[in-house]
Parts: structure tokens; sequence; C-alpha cells
């Protein structure tokens, strides 16, 4: 299943805001799309979002682009309610 990636800034944060309002079901079935493989057994809902959001921004903004990032995600994350 291909998926299509978010190319803006404000369309990539919104996808990953929206992770955190998935079900595990739904988070687990955009793992697979991602990641071509099945999720850990048993991860974590909190680790299960973490590398759904940066594989996310890695597609989008390539491995190389997300190094700067980093410090955006984690202001950014703390905005979150969980």
């Amino acid at each position: 299943m291909k998926r299509k990636i978010s190319v803006t800034r404000s369309a990539l944060s919104c996808e990953i805001a929206a992770l955190l309002g998935s079900t595990s079901a739904n988070l687990k079935e955009l793992w697979r799309a991602l990641y071509g493989a099945e999720p850990p057994r048993r991860i974590s809902r909190d680790l299960l979002i973490r590398a759904l959001a940066y594989r996310i921004q890695e597609k989008a903004l390539g491995a190389k682009a997300r190094s700067g990032s980093l410090c955006r995600d984690r202001s950014a994350e703390k905005s979150f309610k969980y």
C-alpha cells in the first residue's frame, strides 16, 4: 500500500499531531504501510507514535533534514496533552 506523505511543514505537523488521536489498530496499520513489516508485538503506544512520527518526517523531509527539526519536535510535543 503506497501512502502519500505531506510535503508542507504545516501539513506534516498536522499529520503527526493526528497520530495522538489515532487508535492502536490504526497506528499499527500505518506502521505496516510505512515500514512494510509488522510492528513489534510489545511496543508501547508512546514508542509506536514516536517511531511513526520519525518515519513520516524522514520520508517527507529526507533523513538528513530530520536532524534540524528534532528541537522543534520536542518543543511541539510539550504543547500536546497525552
